[in-house]
């Protein structure tokens, strides 16, 4: 499956570490200053549960490669001509791989939002049969996101130097012992307030 590197070690200096508040302006980040699609290290399914609820798709994939690649081509056009956000939630990296690919309907080259955005790339992946433009009278929109996210913090090599990685951490977990919360407010409790905070809403718990 190739080489692949520990966050924590190796590849540290590279990770952006976020809260969930500050994921929306951290993605931007990775797209128009850093020019690569971000890949979101998620230990606390906080941003899961938040990209579910954005305009575009939201694929919870448990095998990329058993997986039906066919579904994954017809959300992927109607993000990218629509220009929305397409995340692909997967349990681990490892399965990221050569084969989890197809050139004609989802391609590698999604990975690296250069190498996507040439035009007999992305051009590839349309369907006319499908109901898909020509690709001489299809255009992609510069607004499209791909966004890769997983659980864990194990990234294989093929993914380094094509994303750009963030790690959502989470705040009431950060300086106090394992396990325990922060004052009257639970981990649970602050991350739903996150959630809510992003959509303009401040959710009550009773």
């Amino acid at each position: 499956m190739g080489a692949a590197a520990s966050i924590n070690k190796e590849i540290g200096s590279l990770i952006s570490e976020v809260t969930l508040k500050k994921l929306p302006e951290a993605v931007e980040e990775a797209v128009y200053i850093h020019e690569k699609f971000p890949l979101i290290i998620d230990p606390t399914e906080q941003a899961s549960r938040f990209l579910k609820y954005q305009s575009g798709a939201f694929v919870n994939y448990d095998d990329p490669i058993q997986g039906q690649k066919s579904s994954l081509n017809r959300a992927l056009v109607a993000s990218m001509q629509n220009g929305r956000t397409f995340s692909l939630k997967v349990p681990n990296l490892q399965n990221i791989t050569e084969d989890a690919f197809d050139p004609k309907l989802f391609p590698k080259e999604v990975l690296d939002r250069n190498a996507f955005f040439v035009d007999d790339v992305w051009q590839s992946v349309l369907k006319p049969n499908l109901g898909d433009p020509l690709p001489e009278d299809a255009s992609i929109s510069p607004e499209f996101i791909f966004i890769l996210v997983t659980v864990q913090e194990f990234i294989p090599a093929i993914l380094l130097d094509k994303m750009h990685i963030i790690k959502v951490i989470d705040p009431s977990k950060q300086n106090t012992p394992e396990g325990t919360t922060d004052g009257a407010v639970s981990c649970g409790d602050a991350g739903m307030d996150q959630i809510a905070s992003l959509f303009g809403a401040n959710e009550i718990i009773r």
